[in-house]
């Protein structure tokens, strides 16, 4: 396994790193197929805490309880699945796929991709949108508009990802993640279709 995370050009500061990954067995194939999608090579380090006060200190911020992943540069920081696992958020491989996919938003979008749409691709793309369910109603809101503290926040999102690539399908979803890209008047991404596709 050493040599996979070699391969796929990461670093770890903990070898449990290593065992979560094996456990999942599409973890690995995914992070390059993400990496092949992107078209991105750079080195990713991840980083396992055993308790949120030493991930907050790492980040260089205090985070919400319920954090249990975030990303800043082409770092990974994850808690120990030991720390949240009850809250049943998936298994700790998914977390870092989602994180991984908001560090290949940041570098194709050039931190220029709306929120929505950047939760959204990182939940689709890790495999998350089943961990946190499907919209039970339609969205009456402005997608554009939704926080972290948005009622169903995540479900929105990923309900948005969803329907996108049911649409339009991967390549073209994928052709609209660029640095000069109006996102809220783009013609698929945009106010108006996200409207009328929630």
């Amino acid at each position: 396994m050493a040599a996979a995370v070699d391969n796929l050009n990461l670093s770890v500061n903990d070898y449990r790193l290593l065992k979560y990954m094996e456990a999942d067995s599409v973890c690995t194939k995914r992070l390059l197929e993400l990496r092949r999608q992107f078209g991105f090579s750079g080195k990713v380090r991840i980083l396992l805490f055993d308790e949120l006060t030493s991930f907050s200190l790492s980040l260089g911020h205090s985070v919400p309880f319920w954090v249990i992943g975030a990303y800043r540069g082409n770092h990974i920081y994850l808690l120990d699945e030991a720390c949240w696992k009850e809250r049943e958020q998936g298994p700790l491989s998914r977390i870092l796929l989602h994180e991984f996919v908001h560090i290949l938003m940041h570098y194709r979008t050039g931190g220029l991709c709306p929120l929505w749409l950047n939760e959204g691709m990182a939940l689709y793309l890790s495999g998350q949108c089943e961990v946190f369910g499907k919209l039970k109603r339609s969205f009456e809101g402005e997608i554009y508009e939704c926080s972290y503290e948005t009622d169903g926040f995540y479900q929105v999102c990923g309900a948005a990802v969803a329907k996108l690539f049911e649409q339009y399908g991967s390549v073209k979803i994928m052709a609209k993640l660029c640095r000069n890209i109006d996102f809220a008047a783009d013609e698929i991404l945009g106010k108006k279709n996200m409207r009328r596709i929630l």
